[in-house]
This record gives C-alpha cells, sequence and structure tokens, in this order.
C-alpha cells in the first residue's frame, strides 16, 4: 500500500532473441501516486517461423494502460498483427492478412455495507481482418454485468446479479446481430449433515443469427463431503450453459474467418470423482460426461485462403482426467495431468481438431539466490482434420527447459527452449518447427 506522500515507479524491460523465430520484446511501465495507480505496456513480436513454419512474416503490437482512482478501474488494449496465410489456388503465392483488437474494460466497485459490495463493469471488444483475401472480417462485442455479493444468513457467501450483451458480426456480405440478457443468483456455502452444497440458478435470454429467441435456466450444483481425513468426495454438474459466439476468437486463433451464421453453444455436464491429500500432495480423480449442442469446432473452407470458420456440431463428450500436484522437497513444485475422452458425435464420425488425449506436466524449483528452474512438457494425441475423414494430424511430443538468473541489480537472464517430437502442426498445412531457443534478458529499474 503506498502512502499519500509516497510514489512508486516501475520501468520492466524484456528483450528475448526468439531464434531461430524472430525478436521479442516488451516494456512495461508503473506508476503510483496517492490513490491512484497506472501502467503501460507495449509489446512487439517479430515470430516468423517460431508461429507459422514459411509463412514470412508476422508481426504483433500490443498496448494496454490501466488506471485506477479508488474503487474505478480501467483497462485499453490495442493489438495489431500481420500474418501470412496459406496459399492461394489462383495466385499460388502467401497473402497477407491484417488483424487488429480493441479492448476496452471498465468497472466500479463499491461497498454498500460491511458484508456487501457491487461491481459494475462493462467491456467492448472490436476486431477487424483485412487484406490480400479481399472479404472483410468485422466483429463487434459489447457487454454489462452487475454482480453483488453478499452473506445470508450468518456468513454464508451469496452472489447475485445480471448481465446483457450484443454480438455483431459480418464476413464479406453476410452479417448478423445477436442479443443476450441473463439473471443468476448462487448460494456458495450450505451444510447438509456430512455434505457442503454450493448451487446456483442462471436464467437467461438469448438470439440466435436467424432472428428466433432461446430461454435457457442453466442450473448447478456442487456437493463436497470428508471420507476419512485426507479423502474428499466431489459431485458437480450444470446444464443449460450457453457459450455464445466470439468474434475476438479469429485474432488469437490466426487462422479462421468468421461466421456470421454460427449459433449459440448449450453446454450440460455432470462429473464425479475423489481427491486425496496427503502432506505435500494432492491427486485428483474424476469421470465426466458433456452434452454439447451446436458445439463451436473449426471447419476447412475449400479454395479460400482464410481456410477455416467456426461450425456447429452435436457431440457426447464422455472420459476421465486425473490432476496431481505436489512439493516433494523445499522449492521444488510439480503438477502433472491427464485427460482421456471418447466421443460420440451426431451426424459425423469426429470432432475435428479435438484429441482424445492430452498430458501436461510441469515440474519448477526456485533457489534461494534468486535462480529459477522450469521444466514443462506435454503430450497430444491425434487430431481429424475434418468431421468426417479419416485423415488426421500426427500425435506428438513437447518438452519446454527455462531458466531464468539473476544478473545484478534489476536486471536477470533468461534461457528458454521448445522441442516437439514428430512432425507438429497447429492446423493443417500450419507446421511449427521441431526446436527453438530464446534468450534474453530482463530489466527493472
Amino acid at each position: 500500500r503506498v502512502r499519500e506522500d509516497h510514489f512508486v515507479r516501475l520501468i520492466s524491460a524484456d528483450l528475448l532473441s526468439g531464434a531461430p523465430g524472430g525478436f521479442d520484446s516488451e516494456a512495461i511501465a508503473l506508476k503510483e501516486v496517492k490513490d491512484a495507480a497506472g501502467a503501460l505496456k507495449i509489446k512487439w513480436l517479430s515470430l516468423s517461423n517460431a508461429r507459422t513454419r514459411d509463412r514470412g512474416r508476422y508481426n504483433l503490437l500490443g498496448m494496454s494502460a490501466y488506471g485506477r482512482i479508488k474503487e474505478l478501474s480501467s483497462e485499453l488494449r490495442y493489438e495489431v498483427k500481420e500474418l501470412g496465410w496459406l496459399k492461394s489456388q489462383d495466385k499460388g503465392e502467401v497473402v497477407r492478412e491484417d488483424l487488429s483488437r480493441l479492448n476496452l474494460n471498465v468497472s466500479l466497485r463499491r461497498r454498500i455495507s460491511e458484508i456487501t459490495t457491487s461491481n459494475f463493469r462493462i467491456k467492448l471488444n472490436r476486431t477487424s481482418l483485412s487484406g490480400g483475401w479481399g472479404a472483410v472480417n468485422e466483429s463487434t462485442d459489447v457487454g454489462f454485468r452487475v454482480d453483488v455479493d453478499t452473506s445470508y444468513p450468518f456468513l454464508n457467501p451469496i452472489k447475485i446479479g445480471f448481465s446483457g450483451r450484443y454480438i455483431s458480426m459480418r464476413s464479406g456480405e453476410v452479417e448478423s446481430q445477436m442479443g443476450a440478457f441473463s439473471m443468476y443468483f448462487r448460494d456458495n456455502f450450505e451444510r447438509v449433515g456430512p455434505f457442503v452444497l454450493s448451487f446456483g440458478l442462471k436464467p437467461g435470454l438469448y438470439g440466435e443469427p436467424d432472428g428466433s429467441t432461446r430461454f435457457s435456466v442453466n442450473p448447478s450444483l456442487d456437493v463436497v463431503t470428508l471420507l476419512g481425513e485426507i479423502t474428499l468426495l466431489k459431485l458437480r454438474t450444470e446444464w443449460g450453459r450457453v457459450a455464445l459466439p466470439v468474434g475476438g476468437d479469429i485474432f488469437s486463433r490466426d487462422f479462421t474467418t468468421l461466421n456470421p451464421r454460427l449459433r449459440a453453444e448449450r453446454i450440460g455436464e455432470i462429473g464425479c470423482g475423489f481427491e486425496l491429500r496427503p502432506e505435500n500432495l494432492s491427486l485428483s480423480v474424476e469421470g465426466f460426461y458433456q452434452i454439447r449442442d451446436d458445439m463451436h469446432v473449426p471447419e476447412r473452407i475449400e479454395d479460400e485462403v482464410l481456410a477455416w470458420r467456426s461450425v456447429n456440431l452435436n457431440a457426447k463428450i464422455y472420459g476421465l482426467k486425473l490432476d496431481l500436484k505436489a512439493k516433494p522437497a523445499e522449492g521444488v513444485e510439480a503438477r502433472a495431468g491427464y485427460v482421456h475422452e471418447f466421443h460420440r458425435v451426431s451426424s459425423a464420425a469426429h470432432i475435428p481438431y479435438r484429441p482424445e488425449d492430452r498430458v501436461e506436466w510441469e515440474i519448477s524449483y526456485e533457489a534461494p539466490v534468486g535462480m529459477r528452474l522450469n521444466l514443462r512438457g506435454g503430450f497430444i494425441g491425434r487430431r481429424y482434420v475434418s468431421k468426417n475423414g479419416d485423415e488426421a494430424l500426427d500425435a506428438y511430443a513437447a518438452f519446454e527447459p527455462s531458466l531464468s538468473f539473476p544478473i545484478g541489480v534489476g536486471i536477470s537472464g533468461l534461457l528458454r527452449g521448445r522441442i516437439y517430437t514428430g512432425k507438429v502442426e497447429v492446423m493443417e498445412g500450419y507446421e511449427l518447427p521441431q526446436t527453438t531457443f530464446d534468450f534474453g534478458v530482463k530489466v527493472r529499474f
């Protein structure tokens, strides 16, 4: 906490070689004086082959600002990219596309009483894509949300609120508008005998691209009970959750165009399992079952430069999840996770680009002298590239070691690598290099 007669200023700069991908730099400036705080972040990357092999330039400029005066906060973020897409069938060359995304978030938090606080938030997301392909893609996503946190009776935490959202999409000559409004209530702690319950309800209305309106109830329930001294039994379920299309996905996924006709996804899920908590160890095992109506999945667009777009697919997914966390020694932390899924798809054979097996693991060690060693890796199983075809991308494993170490006062160095086994493609035709290494410095003053 900063007193009224003091201020803090921090400037941090990161420089990484990104070899063989390209140069990577980031600068952050922070300042706090009295009841106000601010931050400015500028990031520039020239990733080249590290992102899309043989696709030439790939540039990103990110800027964000954040200010806080008592209970009011705001954030402005603007990002742009220049990316090379798959070769056009008629031009026979890589086509350049420019992507931009503007995010504005404003939040006002107020304390109503000793046990009650409210939070009002407004969000704006504006994404656009244009260039050599010729068809402009634009998305506007505006929303607000009001949350109230309180306790009743006694100290049981309760959340209530409501939200609204408007989405507009355009791809070439096709466009659509969608609106949504919902309310929610959630009781996060109720004791019933040996069980602890958390339950909620989120009724709402939302529109579809064809002009129709749907109603959802969206109940949810979590149940936990203690079996013995170190074993927790868990049950969770939620039905009718609605996931509206997100136009900003085309910025982060790089390879897709907007689909204004994309319908909202409806999700129902139930999971049951147990968690063991001996000293310095946590093991969680869960079986789950999901019903995904109008699930959003990528589909290849034939004879187009922008090679994919999201479409709707009905599927049932069930499987097993394992999570392990441990602290075997002082300064050492380890975690690992495994997911195996079975897919049942209506009117199709596969869920495109969704592997049935996923493994993630990470081991980190932080020495008293400030050195930090991190080892992480994973495994991604085969991924089918279409709903009905048998063609699939190969499974692969990844290993990412990194080492940060102090060089001087306010200066630290970083060594980082990424190694893949086998041929790795983010999407069909977008191959990644099997080995990349980074080295750089971070300066704070």
